[in-house]
């Protein structure tokens, strides 16, 4: 609707808290699903040409509004292959298979990824008010986005260090003092798979 207006209404849609929540309802169920054995199959290789697919289709989309991505299309229309893409992937994990996002340092972006999450927007608006870039060609959005990225990623990895794991410290100290034991390791949903693997019968 808010691609429809011009992209009029593209920040207040986007942040609104209904639509935000897709995300993590998303990858509850598909964590659930993996659990199952009841999520779909598709290789890595092919994931990889649906995310293709749909950034260039929302590359399309945001050329005819000059440049600016519509965000709430641009969502919707990445949402399903990147979760094609992290299942192929997590099911490689399982299969005890190599990857590239094994690699230390995609491990260690994982790690703050929820600190880039929280701070990418802010930091990419504060640079594009502070350079007040016009986008105008693909050169420009490539060229804020860049910088973007890499400031963002500096933000995430002190905001990871300087607050997200001394507060886990904190924390996991008062747990041990109230509790005199360790808090209980998470399961995560490739764990949980593979756990489920294991327990197959043989036969």
């Amino acid at each position: 609707a808010s691609y429809g207006f011009g992209g009029r209404y593209d920040v207040p849609v986007d942040q609104f808290p209904l639509i935000r929540v897709e995300d993590f309802v998303v990858g509850v169920l598909v964590g659930l699903a993996l659990r199952e054995g009841r999520f779909t199959r598709w290789s890595a290789g092919a994931a990889w040409i649906a995310v293709a697919a749909a950034s260039g289709i929302g590359l399309l989309l945001g050329s005819r509004r000059g440049w600016e991505a519509p965000r709430g299309v641009t969502d919707i229309l990445v949402l399903v292959p990147f979760t094609l893409l992290i299942a192929a992937y997590a099911r490689r994990d399982v299969a005890n298979q190599r990857s590239f996002l094994a690699r230390p340092t995609l491990v260690y972006l994982g790690r703050i990824s929820y600190c880039f999450y929280l701070v990418h927007q802010v930091v990419t608006a504060v640079v594009a008010h502070a350079f007040a870039w016009r986008v105008s060609n693909l050169g420009d959005a490539a060229s804020r986005t860049l910088l973007g990225l890499v400031l963002s990623l500096l933000a995430a990895a002190m905001l990871h260090h300087g607050v997200e794991l001394p507060m886990q410290r904190r924390i996991m100290r008062a747990y041990r003092r109230r509790h005199g034991a360790q808090p209980a390791t998470m399961v995560t949903p490739v764990a949980a798979l593979a756990t489920a693997r294991d327990k197959e019968p043989v036969g």
